[in-house]
């Protein structure tokens, strides 16, 4: 989703392509740009990991928390791994939460071997 700042920005862009007869560079710039809104939406979704699938509220509690941490409002995606045997496991951006038994069970094993 784009806003307002973004779309001055992109006229912005293209203005001085234009003016400065650049136009051929246009392809170049689209892609960059659409990196950049891929990377920035990528900080906007966290995938919430989990046996069954969650509730509203359970949902709500974790966009919650994200958002007290990182100070952002988030989309929440929750997705099922069964193999996580119990617990939540959370991806946002380049943080991971791993609060699973799967998670506990690998470094009990661990702490045995």
């Amino acid at each position: 989703m784009s806003t307002n700042n973004d779309s001055v920005i992109v006229k912005g862009i293209l203005a001085v392509l234009a003016k400065k007869k650049l136009d051929s560079n246009l392809d170049g710039v689209s892609k960059s740009l659409q990196k950049i809104t891929s990377e920035r939406s990528k900080d906007k979704k966290a995938v919430v990991w989990s046996v069954v699938a969650l509730n509203k509220v359970m949902l709500c509690r974790v966009k919650k928390v994200i958002k007290e941490t990182s100070g952002k409002d988030v989309e929440v995606e929750n997705k099922i791994n069964t193999s996580l045997i119990g617990g939540l496991k959370i991806e946002y951006g380049d943080l991971m939460i791993d609060a699973t038994l799967q998670n506990d069970f690998q470094k009990l094993q661990h702490l045995v071997s």
